[in-house]
């Protein structure tokens, strides 16, 4: 099996978005949607759309969607090898990747589908508003979330 660098290097970068990653295997095989954990892994492809944050899996690579823009998907991937290249571009190791060619390639895509943390939500009540800006400029002035 290949993949060692780029798979865990992926599902790192998964943990730090969304704080879990996707308990999958880069050999192993799944059927349609498979729910684990806070995870969805589609192995049926028609049709779908990557979405920022995807962890998507060909035979032999991992990497996560960084941007769909366009028609192109840019992807953060480690190149594995001797130097573990870790770069921001097209699908495996390429200048650029349409939509559909990426697609065409893949096994699998996990798509995280636990609760939502949005930036700047300080509440956590799932909005970011008035009361998160009152927040921000207390901790801003005070240092401390607190007061």
């Amino acid at each position: 099996m290949n993949a060692i660098q780029c798979h865990g290097f992926a599902k790192h970068i998964a943990a730090l978005i969304f704080g879990t990653a996707p308990d999958v295997r880069a050999d192993k095989n799944y059927d349609h949607v498979t729910r684990i954990g806070d995870w969805l892994i589609y192995s049926e492809l028609d049709g779908m759309e990557l979405w920022v944050g995807d962890v998507i899996r060909s035979g032999e690579h991992t990497a996560v969607v960084y941007q769909v823009k366009n028609g192109y998907v840019t992807v953060v991937e480690a190149l594995g090898g001797l130097n573990c290249e870790i770069r921001w571009g097209g699908f495996n190791g390429t200048s650029q990747s349409t939509h559909s060619s990426v697609i065409s390639q893949l096994k699998y895509v996990c798509r995280y589908a636990g609760d939502y943390i949005y930036l700047g939500d300080l509440n956590s009540d799932m909005y970011f508003d008035a009361v998160d800006m009152f927040l921000m400029n207390r901790y801003l002035s005070s240092g401390s979330r607190d007061g």
